[in-house]
């Protein structure tokens, strides 16, 4: 359950999330469907284990995120939109087939298993790994996200990120080791 809080000083809605130590600012006149919400709670989640800062959400980047997916969906196909269509913006693809659609966290949670796959000890683009680097690239702030049904039943999710990740020579900075349990509990204090 998400806690809402308004401040009128700063014109935000600040949601914070119980137990993660993270609030999601959002500014208020945005709208966000319940998944590209969900999806981000989660990604902030992961985010925090790599020492990387909370996303905030991007209107922009949800029209946008939901205007591919719904293009992918009536075209049956997954595939990434042109670096020039999406104006440089990182962007994660996912297909679904089956009831787990309902749960962004299925989705986020496929992308950062990535992570087994990527030598911390070899900083660059691996293969299999770039959903997982640009879901904890330390430089990206902005995130969005769409979902939308195919004929056949399946969901496309498309994700979008700014700045976007995945740089060739910034993933020594951008992509850090996962914190050990240690660092997760231990508060400053």
């Amino acid at each position: 359950m998400l806690v809402v809080h308004y401040s009128q000083l700063c014109n935000y809605y600040a949601r914070h999330i119980p137990y993660s130590g993270y609030l999601i600012i959002v500014d208020r006149a945005l709208v966000m469907s319940r998944f590209a919400q969900n999806m981000l709670i989660v990604h902030n989640r992961y985010r925090k284990r790599h020492f990387s800062k909370p996303l905030r959400a991007s209107e922009e980047l949800c029209r946008d995120a939901q205007a591919w997916a719904e293009s992918l969906a009536q075209e049956g196909k997954v595939k990434h939109a042109s670096w020039e269509a999406r104006q440089g913006d990182g962007e994660n693809l996912y297909k679904i087939v089956g009831r787990k659609w309902r749960k962004a966290k299925y989705v986020t949670r496929k992308w950062y298993k990535e992570r087994r796959k990527y030598e911390q000890g070899k900083p660059g683009r691996q293969p299999g790994t770039s959903e997982f680097t640009q879901l904890v690239w330390k430089s990206t702030i902005e995130f969005g996200a769409g979902i939308a049904k195919t004929k056949e039943g399946a969901h496309l999710v498309v994700a979008r990120y700014r700045p976007a990740g995945n740089l060739m020579a910034e993933y020594r900075e951008n992509v850090s080791r996962k914190k050990s349990r240690y660092q997760l509990e231990v508060k400053p204090g």
